[in-house]
């Protein structure tokens, strides 16, 4: 055997074993970075679904539940979700749902991911909220850059018996390309772009693998969307927009541990909606909407950005001041109980009913959030009995507790 046949057929053996090599940890990358991605998604999406679905679920609001599913179906993040009460029964669905139990188990495979998360709060199980991710897309993308690659690989190792050194040093370099590419992916960094020009195999692979990436910085864009969007159910009231009960009341532990640190001030206003019963009785439940959006776009045109504005339920707000006297809170919740007075909600017309002005007061109870008072939810109480008498004495008006002694 010639010299020059020998160095050639060294040069093919060793070009394609460099080959299979780079062919094996371009595929290993891309399933790695999708596999990340996704995985990622679902332990986020887990997450948050947990903190959203929480107060709902103590409330048995199927309504929500069922918003919620419907919301997080419609935006492409999950396949199909429902919420289970502690007994098992379905509170609430949305998608299609997966034959028998596959989409619940642990593990992915190559149709779909499963994720099931309890329910939890203070240590009671309140039920679970499973949902499964489509491996479709995904699949199919990293199928056909696979079946691509494979069948580049053999065509280049048939042929680099002729063109060893010519189409060893363009592919291995066309191949890094790929290989770095993809473990930027797997790092996270989902805007790569390979060059993909020219017509050949590799020229095709460059272009799927660059729809790939394109089309994984797009799910992981619309990804982060859908996490704003469950962040806010998570700390806010659907309704209005203002900090659910949760919310405020991690936010009032927060400003209280403050108070107590630096032995600085804050107020706390607890309001209810006068007569709302007969809101709701008079112009019907969605006018009683209307009243309580209108009753926060109000209270928020007179708070500062440092204020904290709650629903705790109901037709029942409260309202944080940090860095306020107790009477400046009470000044506040004067010139609070005057506005609502003097700007009436107006409910649009509907069902032949004309539009309508609704005329409605508001009963404030406020305390102060007592550096010496070890208990939170004790403030909270002062706050709340304030506004009972409020109005249990002829309701539109404000109340004001006295400082609570320590306990």
């Amino acid at each position: 055997m010639k010299f020059r046949t020998k160095t050639v057929l060294g040069v093919t053996l060793i070009q394609a074993v460099l080959l299979a090599v780079l062919v094996l940890s371009v595929l290993a990358q891309m399933r790695t970075a999708c596999r990340q991605q996704i995985e990622h998604r679902a332990t986020v999406t887990t997450q948050l679904l947990s903190a959203a679905a929480r107060d709902p679920m103590v409330a048995f609001d199927v309504s929500t539940l069922r918003d919620l599913a419907a919301d997080l179906v419609a935006s492409g993040q999950v396949a199909y979700v429902e919420f289970l009460d502690q007994s098992g029964t379905r509170m609430a669905a949305s998608g299609v749902e997966p034959e028998g139990n596959t989409a619940w188990s642990a593990q992915a495979d190559e149709q779909l991911l499963g994720r099931s998360v309890a329910i939890e709060v203070a240590g009671t199980h309140y039920g679970q909220a499973r949902f499964g991710i489509e491996l479709d897309e995904m699949t199919a993308m990293l199928a056909a850059v696979k079946n691509k690659t494979i069948a580049i690989a053999l065509g280049v190792m048939a042929a680099v018996a002729v063109f060893s050194m010519f189409f060893g040093t363009l592919l291995t370099k066309r191949l890094n390309d790929l290989s770095i590419a993809s473990r930027a992916i797997a790092g996270g960094q989902l805007k790569q772009h390979v060059n993909d020009e020219g017509q050949d195999e590799l020229a095709d692979t460059a272009r799927s693998f660059n729809h790939m990436a394109h089309r994984l910085a797009a799910v992981s864009e619309a990804h982060a969307v859908a996490l704003e969007e469950l962040r806010t159910l998570a700390y806010h009231d659907p309704l209005t927009g203002a900090h659910n009960r949760r919310s405020f009341l991690d936010a009032m532990a927060q400003e209280h541990l403050r108070v107590q640190r630096t032995h600085s001030e804050a107020g706390l206003l607890m309001l209810d909606i006068d007569h709302f019963k007969h809101v709701n009785d008079t112009w019907g439940h969605d006018a009683g909407d209307e009243v309580l959006k209108h009753l926060v776009t109000v209270l928020q045109g007179n708070l500062r950005r440092i204020d904290t504005l709650g629903r705790l339920g109901g037709e029942e707000f409260a309202v944080l001041l940090p860095a306020t006297t107790l009477a400046g809170a009470a000044e506040l919740a004067e010139r609070l109980r005057l506005a609502i007075l003097e700007s009436p909600a107006v409910i649009a017309a509907l069902g032949g009913r004309p539009a309508t002005e609704v005329a409605f007061t508001i009963s404030v109870g406020v305390a102060a959030l007592d550096p010496r008072q070890p208990r939170t939810e004790q403030v909270l109480k002062h706050a709340d009995v304030a506004m009972y008498e409020a109005k249990s004495t002829g309701r539109n008006r404000v109340c004001v507790s006295p400082l609570a002694a320590v306990s």
